[in-house]
């Protein structure tokens, strides 16, 4: 399970709800702007059939979305993100988690 489909299952609102009682100053807003978004269109996650991916009912399969897709690529724009691919080996070796 990767790390979107973490959030689905343990619902954005949680994460949402605690971004919002913390100080600003506390995370880097940019990283979590597409999850607040969706949880502002009231994807949620797998409880509501719709988080990072669409789920049909009564299944956890996740379905990607162009939905979300579109809503990714223009917070991407919004902050001048360039979109790159990233290979197996660049994740795997634990670069972004330095």
């Amino acid at each position: 399970m990767g790390a979107l489909q973490m959030h689905d299952l343990a619902g954005l609102d949680v994460g949402y709800k605690s971004r919002k009682d913390r100080d600003p100053k506390s995370f880097d807003a940019r990283v979590w702007r597409s999850a607040d978004l969706l949880v502002e269109l009231g994807r949620l996650g797998q409880k509501t059939q719709a988080g990072f991916y669409d789920y049909s009912p009564g299944d956890r399969f996740p379905r990607p979305s162009p939905l979300v897709a579109k809503l990714i690529e223009k917070v991407s724009a919004d902050y001048c993100i360039e979109r790159r691919r990233i290979s197996d080996e660049e994740i795997t070796s634990g670069v972004f988690w330095h």
